[in-house]
């Protein structure tokens, strides 16, 4: 019995998940899920603060102030949470570079520093919390509302189009006309955000190409020589992020090098008998 009601309790929330995720992303234009990750990312462990408290071990009141690793692991599963649920791809680019860089430096702390296992937990739950941060702010195809909405493109299905134009051919010559000059002037106003959102994309993009390659170059780097199965799991889920989610995104000569990294992490993986990742 109360496995069934938890089952009931989970499918009600699933139910509920969409509203009060468009209600959660829309509220201040966002602000509030951008708020809700800085505060994340505050919990979060940097890489030179790990580096400064291993040279100095043996100051105690440091080493309480450093590490508190099930804080740690309930920020990122918060986070995690956050990119599954408001998949908001204009909110999730905005807050790319931040977020990136915190997350990227908790990882960062604790593969270089620390082989504990409550350690790899942190750095499998970061990299994982990256991957997705990756997904949901490289989206393409589709265009995502602050509402959770999204659209593919054209608003008014074909039914609604053809009942316009019926509409449309019974009004008067002269409401006609200026229903005509209404909707060349709409069609102008569409053209140009659509070239707006263009060129912001496209300055995305480049930023994207520009400033990610290296730093993930690094955590592949570091995750392939990685002793836990978990941390090395992980890596795999952010080489198909890379690979395949949003391959779109890379440029031909990232591609190349970013992704030639990946496929090397990837056979690596095959290769390993004592490991069951493949």
């Amino acid at each position: 019995l109360d496995s069934l009601s938890s089952n009931n309790t989970h499918d009600q929330l699933r139910h509920l998940r969409s509203p009060m995720a468009s209600d959660i992303g829309n509220a201040m234009g966002g602000a509030l899920v951008a708020r809700l990750v800085q505060s994340c990312l505050a919990l979060l462990p940097k890489d030179s603060n790990m580096q400064e408290s291993s040279d100095s071990s043996n100051n105690n009141s440091n080493s309480k102030k450093r590490t508190d690793p099930t804080l740690e692991l309930e920020a990122l599963k918060t986070l995690q949470v956050l990119m599954t649920d408001i998949p908001i791809a204009t909110l999730w680019k905005a807050i790319l570079p931040g977020c990136f860089a915190g997350l990227y430096r908790c990882a960062l702390s604790k593969l270089r520093y620390s082989s504990s296992a409550s350690t790899h937990k942190v750095a499998a739950e970061a990299i994982l919390a990256l991957s997705l941060l990756l997904m949901q702010s490289m989206k393409k195809n589709m265009t995502t509302n602050l509402d959770g909405s999204e659209e593919n493109g054209s608003s008014l299905s074909v039914t609604e189009t053809l009942m316009a134009a019926v509409q449309k051919s019974k009004l008067p010559t002269k409401e006609n006309q200026n229903m005509t000059n209404d909707a060349t002037a709409t069609d102008d106003t569409a053209t140009s955000s659509e070239h707006l959102l263009n060129e912001q994309d496209l300055g995305f993009d480049n930023e994207v190409n520009v400033r990610l390659p290296g730093p993930l170059s690094v955590l592949l780097s570091l995750v392939s020589t990685n002793r836990s199965h978990l941390v090395r799991q992980r890596g795999l889920f952010l080489c198909r992020i890379i690979l395949v989610e949003t391959r779109s995104t890379w440029t031909e000569s990232t591609s190349i090098t970013l992704g030639k990294k990946a496929l090397e992490y990837c056979l690596t993986a095959l290769t390993d008998e004592e490991d069951k990742l493949s």
